[in-house]
């Protein structure tokens, strides 16, 4: 019963002095515990101190007994103490108070309802939240693919918006224009159309050779910003005007997110010949191909 007393203490907040009382009267509503009188008290009883040799009996009982608590008969003691009346057969008295029968039982069962709700609610499982899906490899190792990892699939889906966070894994394609391998940029630059144009915002002291540098090209944002006219200008300057011009952008490497943005501005400003290079300085440096330092952050004017 301390124990259910306790529980609507946790529960509910209702005082432990208040709580123990009320379920002894319930427990004598229902035929399961002597009156709530006969208690004596509504503090619980205490445990059995140890003794001063440390010495215990088993689990729980110590070689020689505790002191009884306080409330109970000491040995030698007079056993004519006047006893309070007893009370009427339909009163059940709680500490100092009588309650008619009736309204104990009322109050029972007005717990029992409370008791119930809580435990309910314990194990409501329409309260857990369910784990959010994550990607078939977000509790994988990922083995790195290609040159510097640039074939590397980290699970991540491709999306047609502008990444906040850039400095993360990025998908395995781009949904305008192409990705392109080392070998395929390589490729791409035996013609002298095309352009290179590094995006990357962060000091870097070196770059492709013959690069462009843009380090607006690939920053957060919206597709109708002022960083998409500013780098719709520069493009515009850098290719000529001519839309059709091959435009191979790049930034650090798989886990960088401006060269992927950089496409999506490039083609919402009319461009169409684009090339996601997802490798980056990473994989060009892993290759041993020729670096030289980064130029001046080319401009409209």
């Amino acid at each position: 019963m301390d124990r259910l007393a306790s529980r609507l203490e946790n529960s509910i907040g209702l005082r432990i002095e208040i709580a123990r009382p009320i379920v002894r009267a319930f427990a004598f509503a229902l035929d399961l515990g002597p009156l709530p009188s006969v208690y004596g008290s509504t503090d619980p009883v205490p445990a059995a101190a140890a003794q001063p040799g440390g010495d215990w009996a088993g689990l729980s009982h110590p070689v020689q007994a505790p002191a009884p608590p306080p409330y109970y008969p000491q040995p030698g003691a007079s056993q004519h103490h006047p006893q309070p009346p007893a009370p009427p057969a339909d009163v059940i008295r709680i500490g100092n108070h009588a309650i008619p029968r009736k309204y104990a039982v009322g109050g029972s069962a007005a717990i029992v309802a409370v008791l119930a709700a809580v435990s309910f609610s314990e194990f409501d499982t329409s309260q857990v939240t369910p784990a959010p899906t994550a990607s078939p490899l977000a509790n994988q190792q990922v083995q790195p693919r290609g040159i510097g990892g640039e074939e590397t699939d980290f699970g991540v889906a491709a999306k047609r918006e502008l990444e906040p966070n850039v400095g993360t894994p990025t998908p395995l394609e781009v949904p305008v224009g192409k990705r392109a391998t080392t070998a395929q940029v390589q490729e791409l630059l035996r013609d002298k159309r095309t352009l290179l144009i590094d995006v990357l915002a962060d000091n870097h002291p070196q770059t492709l050779k013959d690069a462009r540098f843009v380090p607006s090209g690939g920053t957060p944002g919206s597709l109708t910003d002022g960083n998409q006219a500013q780098f719709s200008a520069i493009l515009a300057k850098l290719t000529d005007g001519d839309r059709t011009r091959p435009l191979i952008f790049f930034c650090a490497g798989p886990q960088c997110w401006e060269s992927y943005n950089a496409v999506l501005r490039a083609e919402a400003a009319g461009y169409r010949n684009l090339h996601w290079y997802r490798g980056g300085l990473i994989a060009w440096q892993a290759s041993g191909l020729g670096m030289e330092p980064t130029p001046a952050p080319a401009s409209a004017g």
